[in-house]
């Protein structure tokens, strides 16, 4: 979406903005949206890392600890990893990442 080149940023743009469900970015960008519940502006006008650094709070290493999980969790409820115990589910998963991402 910021592109250098002025026909990729207006179609792509186009595509989000004014029609979503006949474009293939901007389908994948309601995919998106709604897989991993974030609002259209968050993925239009992400935080530069910059950004983000100035208004996070150090990180420690119980929470890098979460991340990781999160990020293992996430792959197990995209189907890239699995559980080894056949007694937990993708809906666990899910559960365990709402858990974490609230503590």
């Amino acid at each position: 979406m910021a592109s250098g080149n002025d026909v990729v940023n207006f179609v792509a743009r186009n595509g989000v903005y004014h029609s979503r469900m006949s474009s293939c970015i901007g389908r994948n960008v309601q995919f998106c949206c709604e897989r991993y519940r974030l609002h259209l502006h968050d993925v239009l006008h992400p935080l530069s890392f910059d950004d983000m650094l100035s208004v996070s709070r150090p990180i420690d290493d119980m929470s890098l600890s979460y991340a990781d999980v999160i990020t293992e969790l996430g792959m197990v409820s995209d189907g890239v990893q699995a559980f080894t115990d056949s007694h937990l589910s993708t809906a666990d998963a899910y559960s365990f990442i709402e858990f974490l991402c609230t503590v």
